[in-house]
């Protein structure tokens, strides 16, 4: 009997792309997709939909893989109608919300009314609270008025957090991909960073960890609320607990090092990986591009050599240096070089197009720059990622 991983395997392999293309074009994370096509996962059927938009599947292929997943009727339909932006669990929603008010189970069940334990029921999805009974929870954790509405609303998705290490670290890695609403993505914060903190305590989890949460916080506060002073703070605190970790650093934490670069540099070690450092040089390069721009360019050498046996991340740090010629002063030398590239998909020949256009913008080619953006937004506009479109937009400006 044919099972759903294998017939996924079959669609995605018959379309000849890899995992991480599907992951590119669907925006569901690799790991994901590996663990659905090794059956160790059922997938959620939004992300289907998605993956399976993205294969360009017939409806009849489409029916085939939803019938193979084997799922209730009934969690088919509560699945399939969740906001495409509801990731947590009601529990892990109130877990988020209690651990950013600072209180214990114990504080909102006296100020709701009810017992403790019954609190502690709806936090683990043991049971669920009433409308009436949200509010007073809502209220109690200092919710805002959009916070209460989606939880009396039932803004969630059906399971919670794997609280483990690997569980929480896997969550954190697959929201990269996500749109989540400000709102919600804060609660997710907040519950993996409060998770973190409970596995640290017990020796499960390492406070590089949690390192990576608060540094994801000052990204949020720069991203959303254009708060610098904030952003750096959050920084500052990510820095602190990552030096004290006993672990290689996750990559993540590379852009809260960027008030100094230069002192950067001797993170270095720290990421064992040879993906996490050259990411971590490139940054730096970038960052020294317009002051130094020599040591800049010496630095892209190291960093493409550490990758260069790495599929993946070897042509984003072949487009970082192609990126890195213009920011020192050589566009002529970026165009050419961007020029000579070969994107192993159709997402990255977009950004290359996009890389070009900016080159191009710097040589004052302006008939050539219009030509390489309109080809970058015909692939990359029906994406639809926030960072592309603000690029996108920006190079609009340039040219008008």
């Amino acid at each position: 009997m044919e099972s759903f991983d294998r017939y996924l395997r079959g669609l995605r392999q018959r379309r000849r792309l890899t995992l991480g293309q599907l992951s590119l074009f669907s925006g569901v994370h690799k790991a994901t997709l590996s663990r659905w096509e090794s059956g160790t996962h059922a997938p959620r059927i939004p992300e289907l939909q998605r993956v399976l938009d993205a294969l360009h599947v017939s409806a009849a292929e489409r029916a085939r893989a939803i019938r193979l997943l084997d799922v209730p009727r009934a969690l088919f339909l509560e699945r399939r109608d969740s906001p495409a932006d509801a990731r947590l669990a009601l529990g892990d929603l109130l877990y988020g919300l209690r651990q950013r008010a600072g209180k214990t189970q114990q504080d909102v069940a006296r100020e709701t009314g009810v017992s403790r334990s019954l609190y502690a029921q709806w936090e683990s999805d043991a049971g669920r609270p009433c409308a009436e009974q949200l509010h007073a929870v809502g209220f109690a954790l200092g919710a805002s008025a959009r916070e209460i509405v989606r939880l009396t609303t039932g803004e969630f998705a059906e399971r919670p957090l794997d609280r483990t290490r690997d569980g929480l670290m896997c969550a954190y890695t697959e929201t990269m991909e996500w749109e989540m609403s400000p709102e919600i993505y804060t609660l997710f914060l907040y519950s993996l960073l409060a998770g973190f903190g409970n596995l640290i305590r017990r020796d499960r989890a390492d406070i590089g960890d949690m390192a990576v949460v608060v540094a994801k916080f000052g990204s949020c506060a720069e991203l959303w609320h254009d708060d610098l002073n904030l952003r750096d703070a959050y920084n500052r605190r990510a820095i602190a607990l990552a030096s004290r970790s006993s672990r290689p650093l996750h990559f993540h934490l590379i852009p809260a090092l960027e008030d100094n670069p230069r002192a950067a540099l001797q993170w270095q070690p720290r990421f064992t990986d040879r993906a996490g450092q050259a990411y971590l040089l490139s940054f730096i390069a970038r960052d020294i591009a317009k002051e130094d721009p020599d040591h800049a360019i010496r630095l892209s050498d190291t960093y493409c050599e550490l990758v260069a046996d790495h599929p993946d991340e070897y042509p984003c740090r072949l487009r970082d240096r192609g990126n890195l010629l213009r920011d020192c002063g050589r566009p002529a030398e970026s165009v050419a070089f961007i020029s000579t590239l070969e994107p192993p998909d159709e997402f990255r020949a977009g950004l290359n197009q996009l890389n070009l256009a900016r080159g191009l913008v710097a040589l004052e080619a302006r008939a050539e720059a219009h030509a390489c953006l309109d080809a970058s937004k015909r692939i990359l506009e029906p994406m639809n990622l926030q960072h592309v479109q603000g690029a996108i937009r920006e190079l609009e400006f340039a040219l008008a």
